[in-house]
């Protein structure tokens, strides 16, 4: 029982209960809750539209907005970028350039979202000037220079991103356009720039015209473009070419160095090594000419015995590499017995004697195998059969007449200058200076077998001369020399002849040789369908870069016959 008081007491309290109860009974519910705003746009606030630094940060921001263009705070975005070479993006939207280009940074909200375009430019600090020489001897016959572009702590920039301006100190000697074209106009000394955003390069350019041109400038041009283009992807050290072209003339090129302090040059020597063969075989054909030699002439009419040299070969089977003899040439000793006394003078015989250790493989005329010992037995031949030295006989049947003068057979007195060659000589992998290793010894090894010395312009002649005309040798003694025998060698040696090698490049046949020495590698082809004649001297051997000869000649080949 609740006591009167304590009644009383709570009496209110239930009265006013009972009174919002049915307050609530009777009256509306209040209004439901505003629903919230729907995300209608993403708006990317970037600092910057172009970095100019690779490691770059920035940081990017973006805002959500709803339909009333109000901002909403509790909307996360997530980052991406289109080319992650360009930039990268964190989950944050802070931004790294990583390197030169351009790229699109995005930011999504659900099914929306905004993007940026930004662009890393880094500045150039650094040009390099890639000059295909700094001495050119050809007027008119324009070069293609190129730049290359650095950032200050050396990362290269991309080719075209940042342009270039070129300009000539003289344009008088030499000019040069917007990409890099350097035309030669006259002699002196130039100074050739490149620039790119303030960073400059210049390359002293020495014009020194020692011939004219001969042949239409276009082909000129086209003809030092490949020969550069495949030097240089070859990494060569010096290249000296020339062409032959029928009612035009020659065209001489050069690429690289001679040496670290000398420019190559025209009318700088090579040693032209096996293709001596092609003037020994000339000069026995000159004699048979005469009456004084025939092909038929047996070793024996005209030396004593050698060792592992047979009797009864003839002089046409020595010329056409039919006589099975051992190669003197391969001898494991024969460089160490060279070095041994650089000033020795090795007779022919002596040679013979020393470095062919092997009988013949095989009976005189049984079969082709290329040997050099088949050429110092020639060269016995025709001194013997003449009285003359092989030199001299070289130089009166074929060079004189002919209007070679830079020619001569190593050993001799020189004539002109000769280009450094290099070798490979310790086998460690680096080219070395063969100047040092070269001697008497040298040369007279050679002789006969490769030791004719002369310029690509008048080994480019020689071809010409006497494979494509009459001057020394008549009509019917040629097509006798060019009679081939099968040299199974493959695509390209497809045959031999009397002292001339069959060749097929640039989709014909060619007649010439080959050549390879300690320092040196070359080729000489003359096309009989087009009269052109092709000279190449690589001042270094084929153990570092092997049959670049070939493919230079094969890229000047085709270029001149696209040019008749």
């Amino acid at each position: 029982m609740i006591p009167v008081t304590r009644f009383l007491r709570v009496m209110p309290m239930v009265v006013l209960v009972t009174t919002l109860l049915s307050c609530s009974d009777s009256g509306t519910e209040p209004p439901p809750p505003e629903p919230d705003p729907e995300p209608a746009s993403v708006v990317i606030i970037a600092p910057v539209d172009t970095l100019t630094s690779i490691g770059e940060r920035r940081q990017l921001s973006a805002e959500v907005l709803d339909i009333d263009g109000t901002v909403l705070v509790d909307q996360a975005v997530s980052w991406s970028v289109v080319n992650p070479q360009v930039l990268r993006v964190s989950a944050s939207g802070e931004i790294v350039s990583l390197g030169n280009g351009s790229t699109v940074v995005i930011a999504r909200n659900g099914t929306i979202a905004d993007s940026v375009a930004l662009t890393v430019h880094q500045r150039a600090a650094r040009v390099t000037l890639a000059a295909p020489t700094d001495t050119v001897f050809a007027l008119g016959v324009r070069s293609r220079w190129s730049v290359a572009l650095a950032d200050s702590l050396g990362r290269p920039l991309p080719d075209g991103f940042t342009p270039t301006e070129w300009s000539s100190s003289a344009p008088g000697v030499a000019t040069v356009d917007s990409d890099g074209l350097v035309t030669p106009v006259g002699n002196g000394a130039v100074q050739v720039s490149a620039s790119a955003d303030g960073a400059v390069r210049t390359v002293t350019l020495v014009v020194q015209s020692e011939a004219p041109v001969e042949i239409d400038l276009a082909l000129a041009e086209s003809l030092q473009w490949a020969l550069e283009d495949s030097a240089s992807a070859y990494e060569l050290i010096g290249v000296s070419a020339a062409v032959v072209v029928p009612g035009q003339g020659v065209w001489s090129g050069v690429y690289g160095r001679s040496r670290p302090d000398a420019v190559m040059r025209p009318s700088l020597s090579f040693g032209f090594a096996s293709i001596t063969k092609t003037v020994v075989g000339a000069v026995v054909m000159d004699l048979v000419e005469d009456g004084i030699l025939s092909l038929t002439d047996q070793v024996s009419d005209w030396l004593a015995p050698l060792p592992n040299i047979s009797d009864n070969a003839t002089v046409g089977q020595l010329l056409q590499h039919l006589t099975g003899f051992d190669d003197f040439a391969q001898h494991p000793q024969i460089w160490t017995q060279a070095q041994a006394d650089l000033n020795r003078w090795w007779l022919p015989e002596e040679v013979i004697t020393s470095f062919v250790d092997d009988p013949p493989a095989f009976a005189p005329g049984a079969a082709f195998s290329y040997s050099n010992t088949n050429y110092p037995v020639l060269g016995m031949i025709i001194e013997q059969a003449t009285g003359a030295t092989l030199a001299a006989e070289m130089r009166s049947r074929l060079w004189t007449p002919m209007g070679l003068n830079s020619f001569y057979l190593g050993g001799e007195t020189p004539i002109g200058s000769m280009a450094t060659g290099w070798s490979d000589v310790n086998g460690n992998g680096q080219l070395v200076d063969i100047t040092q290793f070269i001697g008497t010894s040298t040369h007279s090894m050679r002789w006969a077998a490769g030791g004719i010395i002369a310029n690509a312009a008048d080994m480019a002649r020689w071809g010409a001369g006497i494979y494509g005309s009459n001057v020394v040798l008549d009509a019917g003694t040629i097509d006798q020399m060019v009679q081939f025998v099968s040299s199974n060698a493959g695509l390209v040696w497809t045959g031999s002849g009397l002292g001339v090698l069959q060749y097929q490049l640039a989709g014909q046949e060619t007649w010439g040789h080959a050549g390879a020495v300690r320092g040196f590698s070359s080729l000489m082809v003359y096309s009989p369908s087009t009269g052109i004649s092709v000279a190449v001297g690589v001042n270094q051997d084929d153990g570092s870069h092997p049959l670049t000869h070939f493919r230079i000649t094969t890229a000047l080949l085709t270029l001149a016959t696209a040019g008749l």
